[in-house]
């Protein structure tokens, strides 16, 4: 496609560069979460680690460690930097293929937003 179809039907607001389909989006990043919980929380079985012990090192409760490794709480970067530190393995070894988060179903719940915005701007314009 040579031109921009958004912007054909009014939709200027509707942004027209192509994403990374790869990586979550603003829509639908809760897939990207839950692996790095699966990951996570196997590493710190293998090592014999409580999340009590894992949470005391990083400053949370043995809860938030649940929730993290459970995808339900979203973890920040120096979280990830002081498991990886007290669990004596790389960042790498936390954060998912771009792969497999692609195919953790990314793509269908960030295609589903995208046609919800369209449809409220088709509504919206009649």
């Amino acid at each position: 496609m040579g031109y921009d179809t958004c912007n054909l039907f009014g939709f200027d607001s509707i942004p027209t560069k192509a994403q990374n389909t790869a990586v979550p989006t603003m829509e639908a990043p809760e897939a990207v979460y839950s692996l790095v919980g699966e990951r996570l929380a196997r590493l710190r079985g293998e090592r014999g680690v409580s999340q009590d012990e894992l949470g005391t090192f990083a400053g949370l409760t043995r809860a938030s460690v649940a929730n993290i490794e459970k995808g339900r709480q979203r973890v920040h970067i120096h979280q990830l930097y002081l498991f990886a530190d007290y669990l004596r393995i790389s960042l790498d070894d936390l954060l998912p293929d771009p792969t497999k988060v692609k195919n953790a179903g990314i793509m269908p719940h960030a295609e589903a937003a995208y046609l919800k915005k369209l449809r409220k701007q088709l509504i919206s314009a009649r």
